[in-house]
C-alpha cells in the first residue's frame, strides 16, 4: 500500500513516466526466497540481486515474517540494506526507520556512505521505484534527482550525521531559487546543529519520541478534517484550548502499533517556521502523527497520548458533533 501511495504521488508530479507490468508473482517470489535464504543460510547467494529488491520495492513485498528474519539476522542483511540505499537504489523510509533501530556503529557507518553519496556523486537516472520509470524528459529527469538528493539530506539529519553538513550548505547553494526544496534542506541543516530546530517531536534512533516543542512559535492549533494539508477548519482553538493540549503534547510516546489512518478530525499545529504536523485520535490512547517535513510519501507514524487522546475527543465531541458542524 505505501508503495502504490509513493506511486501516485510521483506519478501527480511526474506524467513523463514509463509504467511497468505489475509485480509478477515470480518477482514477488523471487524476492521473498532470497531474503529466506540468505537469513536461514551461511550467507545471501546473490547480494547485488538482493540489493536491487530492496532498492525497488523496500519492505513493502515482504511479510512480517520475513521482516522478522532481517532483524534477526540484521548483521548478514546490513551491508546489502546500505547498499540499497546508494544512488541507484530509491531511498526508502521504512528500510531507514528498522535500519536505525538495528544498527551498532559499524553498520551505521555503512549506511551513512551509502547516503552521502546522494550529495555529491554525478546521477543522472532516476532509480525505479516499484513499476514505475521516469524516462524523460532530461530537465524533468534531473528535478526528481535533485528532489531524492534533498530526501537523502533530511534522512542524513535524522541520522544526526554532521559529516554531511558540507555536503548540505553546498546544494543549498545550487537550490536557492527553489523555495520548496530549499526549505526541506534548510531544516536539514539546522536539525544537524540542533535536532529540534524547526522540529515538534525528535523521533530517535531507539524509538523514542522527544517533544520539541516551543510554544513561542507556535502560529495557530486547529480541528480539521484531513489532517495537515486540509483546508476545511472545523474549529479554531481557544487560548485556553491551546494551552491544554500543548501541556499534553510532551506525554507523547512511541507505539509499536501499525498506522490505521481513519480520515476523520485531527489537531493541527502550524508554525512559523512552516513545519505543519497533525494528531489523528485512534483507539485506545493512540494518534496517528503525519508532517510537512518530508519530500515525498513518508508513511505516518502511530503514537501513544490517551490523556491527550482524550482531551482531544472531547473537544471534537463539544465543539463539532453536537452543534452539528462534524
Amino acid at each position: 500500500m505505501r508503495l502504490i501511495y509513493a506511486c501516485l504521488s510521483i506519478m501527480a508530479l511526474y506524467p513523463m513516466l514509463t509504467l511497468a507490468n505489475p509485480v509478477s508473482d515470480d518477482e514477488v517470489q523471487a524476492f521473498r526466497t532470497l531474503v529466506t535464504v540468505t537469513a536461514e543460510g551461511s550467507a545471501c547467494p546473490d547480494p547485488e540481486g538482493l540489493s536491487r529488491f530492496f532498492g525497488r520495492y523496500g519492505l513493502d513485498l515482504l511479510s512480517e515474517e520475513h521482516v522478522k528474519a532481517i532483524r534477526a539476522r540484521f548483521g548478514r542483511f546490513a551491508p546489502i540494506l546500505a547498499a540499497s540505499q546508494a544512488p541507484g537504489g530509491a531511498l526508502n523510509y521504512d528500510i531507514q526507520r528498522l535500519y536505525r533501530k538495528e544498527a551498532d556503529a559499524d553498520q551505521r557507518e555503512m549506511m551513512l556512505v551509502s547516503l552521502r553519496r546522494w550529495l555529491w556523486e554525478d546521477i543522472s537516472q532516476v532509480p525505479p521505484m516499484g513499476s514505475l520509470q521516469l524516462t524523460g524528459p532530461e530537465p524533468m529527469v534531473m528535478q526528481l534527482v535533485m528532489r531524492e538528493r534533498v530526501r537523502a539530506a533530511e534522512i542524513l539529519a535524522d541520522w544526526d550525521d554532521a559529516t554531511s553538513l558540507p555536503g548540505i550548505m553546498a546544494l543549498q547553494q545550487i537550490l536557492k531559487e527553489t523555495e520548496k526544496l530549499t526549505w526541506h534542506l534548510e531544516r536539514a541543516r539546522q536539525r544537524l546543529r540542533d535536532p529540534c530546530s524547526m522540529t515538534a517531536f525528535s523521533f530517535e534512533p531507539d524509538g523514542k519520541i522527544r517533544f520539541c516543542g516551543n510554544k513561542s512559535k507556535l502560529e495557530r492549533m486547529t480541528i480539521r478534517r484531513g489532517g495537515w494539508n486540509s483546508e476545511r477548519i472545523q474549529h479554531q482553538c481557544s487560548i485556553a484550548e491551546v494551552d491544554q493540549l500543548w501541556d499534553l503534547l510532551a506525554l507523547t510516546e512511541a507505539s509499536a502499533t501499525k498506522p490505521r489512518v481513519l480520515g476523520s478530525s485531527a489537531l493541527v499545529l502550524e508554525f512559523s517556521s512552516g513545519l505543519r504536523l497533525s494528531l489523528e485520535p485512534q483507539e485506545n490512547g493512540e494518534l496517528v502523527y503525519t508532517d510537512n517535513a518530508s519530500l515525498g510519501f513518508r508513511p505516518p507514524i502511530i503514537v501513544s497520548n490517551p490523556q491527550l487522546a482524550r482531551a482531544l475527543e472531547g473537544l471534537i465531541d463539544r465543539k463539532l458533533r453536537f452543534d452539528g458542524s462534524g
